[in-house]
């Protein structure tokens, strides 16, 4: 079988260092690299069209079977807090339609294209697969019809249009993958089609061995970090310093929970990191905060295992993976309860779930979960066995592999 897998979005891991003006990395980056590389593993030959950074080689082989080839017109380099770069995802979806004229010759059977909620990526997957001559999978990493929430004025205007060419994308695809029940419920009813219409593969998380949590010093470089802390309670963030993450609570927790002495464990970057850091000065906060930037995701865990808590106020998340890796950790959480962390989080760990938006009630989970560290981090373990068998890869190689399957009928009557 081959696969043309077009996502604005792809995690390089061969580099170590990645500009936040490029989108810096979240969680499609990483799902889709994941799927990418278990399907290859499974005898899946793949090419991947993705929008990179300047200094990618064009196309490389990530692995045998699995070919990622850098799709970007050039664009002047104009920065904008909300996207990154302004102009980026559509010079990715004009050099994205070339490719696939050049690809044309390959024969993909199938094209599966990744959708974050921006107006791009649904607009290429029609066009795209009749320019292969090939059917195509849509996964929905955010809907605009179910989980995504507007954050500003531009954002809420770009909703109307986004929505639409979204109800445009499911109506033509031959299979639409969600993250969550929800967002297949929530998108069939506004389309007025068939739930068969969809599929739910989760994401994957990584279930394989994890840095012990009973020393600080065992985790790497952030052991060594917390163990130089001391006794002082670490709450942890992870991910993308944009405001839909919710970075903008993070100084007034800080204030709330100052008599506790804490420190701020901030993995990621964005482009707002510099608002963020401002607020920290302001505050007199600065030794307070360690603001990590780009980290290679395979040191996640190592982060995620010496937090007391990880805190997650994002105003909405499609699915929340890095609750299910915190979880499969053992690291505890306090996280509002938007979108697919009711599903996940609300199911596995309920009390770790506060009011959406709800500053104080957040401030009183982490103040709970600090006085009775060993009871949280219990219930974070007992919680692991279920992430693995449902979040794990085996699992989501069955589910991806049957939407395939059902989208192209020969691949089940000659299976691998």
């Amino acid at each position: 079988m081959r696969i043309l897998r077009l996502t604005p979005w792809y995690y390089h891991d061969q580099v170590d260092a990645w500009p936040a003006e490029y989108d810096s990395i979240g969680g499609m980056q990483i799902q889709t690299t994941r799927l990418s590389r278990m399907l290859a593993e499974d005898g899946v030959q793949q090419v991947v069209v993705t929008v990179g950074f300047p200094g990618l080689p064009p196309v490389r082989e990530d692995r045998e079977g699995l070919t990622v080839r850098i799709a970007r017109m050039p664009i002047p380099e104009i920065r904008s807090e909300s996207t990154g770069l302004v102009g980026l995802t559509p010079a990715w979806f004009v050099a994205t339609l070339g490719a696939c004229f050049g690809l044309r010759r390959w024969k993909p059977d199938l094209v599966h294209v990744h959708a974050d909620g921006a107006l791009w990526a649904l607009l290429l997957a029609p066009v795209a697969a009749r320019l292969v001559r090939a059917p195509y999978v849509l996964t929905l990493h955010c809907s605009r019809l179910a989980g995504y929430v507007p954050r500003s004025a531009m954002a809420r205007l770009q909703q109307r249009f986004g929505a639409i060419a979204e109800k445009r994308a499911i109506r033509r695809a031959a299979r639409v993958v969600t993250l969550t029940e929800s967002t297949a419920r929530v998108a069939a009813k506004a389309l007025g089609v068939s739930e068969q219409h969809f599929a739910v593969v989760p994401d994957i998380v990584d279930t394989g061995p994890a840095p012990p949590r009973v020393s600080r010093a065992g985790a790497g470089d952030f052991g060594a970090w917390a163990s130089a802390a001391g006794h002082r309670p670490i709450i942890g963030f992870v991910g993308r310093l944009a405001s839909e993450k919710g970075w903008q609570y993070l100084v007034p927790l800080a204030l709330r929970l100052r008599d506790l002495h804490p420190l701020f464990l901030i993995v990621g970057d964005g482009s707002q990191r510099e608002r963020l850091e401002e607020q920290i000065r302001a505050e007199g906060l600065a030794d307070e905060f360690l603001i990590t930037g780009f980290v290679p995701n395979n040191r996640v865990p190592e982060a995620l295992a010496v937090m007391t808590t990880l805190v997650m106020p994002s105003a909405y998340e499609e699915l929340g993976g890095v609750a299910l890796e915190a979880l499969a950790v053992g690291t505890p959480m306090a996280a509002f309860a938007v979108g697919g962390l009711r599903t996940t989080v609300g199911r596995l760990c309920p009390d770790m779930l506060v009011p959406a938006g709800d500053l104080d009630a957040l401030a009183t989970k982490v103040r709970r979960i600090i006085a009775e560290p060993d009871r949280y981090a219990a219930l974070a373990r007992s919680a692991g066995p279920a992430v693995a068998q449902t979040y794990g890869a085996p699992a989501a190689l069955r589910q991806i592999t049957a939407v395939y399957e059902a989208v192209l009928p020969r691949l089940a009557e000659n299976p691998r």
